[in-house]
């Protein structure tokens, strides 16, 4: 114990948190805080310190990069008309733009034959049980006034299903239309420190929403110490606690092969992961065309897109990044552009301003939906990448070494170190954008205020279950509010033709198995 207090308060020493040392000293002095001290101890112990403030130094070089942005090029599709014909075509096709990494499609100009066969691709790589889901869910629903992991939201406007559950019977849903056996797709569902307990307990509660217990598996996100942003020293957030938050969406890859879960894909034949967050409720979970899209192709990365609404929606933008120092972006010079993710508080009026002159839009259009499709060989590579972290600067509570008080603070004073998942897609070999309908698949709760709330989302699944119904002509009366369609009932408007004709008239419409 005392040769490892003189190692922690020397290394606090060496690293400047003088402060942070002459507390955990007095600590340690104190015969009535004996077991505050073996705590705050034990905690610093489990820190490496030089190695974070390691990284918030490098950290700092990321905010400083320099370089041009250029948006992907759209994939410009060979004709075909029958599903016969498509292979040609698609070989035709990728002989086009195989000298480029980044580019864009919109899912409506992808010709049928084309777009038929490449969802059929998707639906025999997840009958052969190639495809494996992880969906991100590390957050609490704090912001949406919810007391509980975000997943656990009952966003269900008639049924009050979760978020989880929506996406756990869409599972079930696609397993019959691929003709899948059960245990071909597993889930893998990313938590914090600070909600696997509820989640695993919300799942066992809820019998895994009839998904196997071996096909879900919970696996946690790393955590790091805040920085309190003018002494650079670590923060308490409480009496024996350092304070720390989840590292980001990016620290996906080093958990996965800490945990295991790699091992245990590689264990199941797994190819692809397919990978989401938690809060948008009409994404389409191992949607078969989005994987066979990558897989024709033979990305290492697909991700999903939407049309930017306005230059101040707080989306990513994928684009292509070419350093400042090289200017020539020739086909034989493409392999240095960097297809990037540019975070929404990484764009500058220059990028959301900027206008296509041929077509009067956005230049910088598509919005990333943090939808992504990797290949799990290249998962794996990241695993053992290191990333240059972000900096998050936040109002951050932290006890008060002075007054020995938890306080809230009302400017930013700490800094919270992030990986972005799209970090990675420099490192791939291709990264393809699928544009998608908004209102078919991104409905994000973000908030219970603003754009992105529950009431909103609500209102966008409803007007979509209203189309998959007046699309089987099923007759809807002005009585009816709300529409609410299982997904145990139907993946994405499929298999409702029974109810061709059938009048709705009740304020809310619930149709369930």
């Amino acid at each position: 114990m005392i040769h490892r207090f003189d190692t922690i308060y020397k290394c606090l020493l060496n690293n400047g948190m003088e402060k942070l040392a002459w507390y955990l000293k007095n600590l340690k002095n104190d015969e009535n805080r004996v077991q505050e001290y073996c705590k705050l101890l034990d905690d610093l112990s489990s820190i490496d310190i030089d190695y974070l403030m390691k990284i918030y130094e490098i950290s700092k070089t990321s905010m400083s990069e320099k370089y041009h942005l250029i948006p992907p090029k759209r994939i410009v599709w060979e004709e075909c008309n029958t599903i016969e014909q498509a292979k040609k075509c698609i070989e035709i096709t990728k002989d086009n733009i195989k000298d480029e990494r980044c580019l864009i499609t919109d899912i409506k100009t992808i010709p049928k034959g084309i777009y038929d066969y490449i969802y059929q691709e998707g639906i025999d790589l997840i009958k052969n049980g190639k495809v494996g889901i992880i969906i991100m869910s590390g957050g609490d629903g704090t912001r949406l006034g919810w007391n509980g992991p975000k997943g656990t939201y009952p966003i269900g406007i008639v049924s009050k299903k979760s978020l989880f559950q929506i996406m756990c019977e869409r599972i079930i849903c696609l397993t019959r239309i691929c003709k899948a056996d059960e245990n071909k797709i597993p889930l893998y569902i990313m938590t914090s420190s600070s909600n696997y307990s509820a989640i695993s307990e919300f799942f066992k509660l809820n019998k895994n929403f009839g998904l196997k217990e071996e096909n879900v598996i919970l696996f946690k996100q790393s955590m790091l110490p805040c920085i309190d942003i003018n002494s650079k020293s670590l923060m308490l957030s409480n009496i024996s606690t350092i304070n720390k938050s989840p590292n980001g969406n990016g620290g996906i890859f080093a958990s996965m092969k800490e945990q295991g879960v790699i091992k245990d894909m590689k264990r199941r034949g797994i190819k692809y992961i397919f990978i989401s967050t938690v809060d948008n409720p009409l994404c389409k979970i191992a949607d078969p065309l989005f994987i066979g899209y990558s897989h024709t192709f033979n990305l290492d990365i697909a991700t999903k897109t939407v049309a930017r609404l306005d230059p101040l929606e707080k989306v990513g933008c994928l684009a292509q990044k070419i350093y400042k120092n090289v200017m020539n972006t020739s086909s034989e010079d493409c392999k240095l552009l960097m297809p990037c993710i540019v975070e929404y508080t990484e764009m500058g009026d220059e990028i959301n301003n900027s206008i296509n002159e041929d077509t009067g839009e956005m230049l910088f259009s598509h919005g990333s939906i943090a939808i992504h499709n990797m290949k799990l060989t290249f998962v794996e590579e990241m695993g053992d990448k290191e990333f240059v972290y972000h900096q998050a600067i936040k109002k951050i509570p932290f006890y008060d070494l002075d007054t020995n008080k938890i306080i809230q603070p009302k400017d930013v004073n700490g800094v919270k170190l992030e990986l972005f998942i799209f970090d990675c897609f420099k490192f791939a070999n291709k990264v393809y954008g699928l544009e998608v309908l908004r209102s078919d698949e991104f409905a994000p709760i973000k908030s219970s205020t603003g754009q992105d709330t529950p009431t909103n989302c609500q209102k966008i699944m409803s007007e979509l279950y209203r189309d998959f119904l007046l699309k089987v002509n099923s007759i809807i009366c002005n009585s009816v509010k709300y529409i609410e369609i299982s997904p145990l009932v139907s993946y994405s408007g499929e298999g409702l033709e029974h109810l061709k004709m059938q009048i709705f008239d009740q304020e809310y419409v619930e149709i369930s198995e």
